[in-house]
């Protein structure tokens, strides 16, 4: 990966059809792999990091100890390919939340 994180280190949620459905399906993925976390990091474009927050909050059926939401260093006007990365980084696992 372009961030130097593994391939073997991603899982990735590709069914969902909105944000909300990303959240709880990506649930799903963590869960199916025996994966569990309460500590998140939320990367959004700069002007959806407050609606990526709250609906995170929202939708995660699980545990929810800490929860941030940043957004990379780029013009408004770049729509970036990640719409949302959840860095899981106790286990040194990130899940990928691919949505709208």
């Amino acid at each position: 990966m372009d961030e130097g994180v593994p391939a073997s280190a991603l899982l990735l949620e590709t069914e969902a059809t909105n944000t909300g459905e990303n959240v709880t399906l990506s649930h799903g993925v963590m869960i199916q792999k025996g994966l569990h976390f309460s500590r998140f990091i939320l990367v959004q474009k700069p002007f959806m990091e407050r609606r990526a927050y709250a609906t995170f909050l929202k939708q995660w059926p699980g545990e929810q100890e800490s929860v941030i939401c940043t957004s990379p260093p780029i013009a408004l006007s770049i729509t970036p390919t990640i719409l949302c990365l959840s860095t899981m980084l106790l286990r040194r696992h990130w899940l990928i939340l691919s949505g709208t």
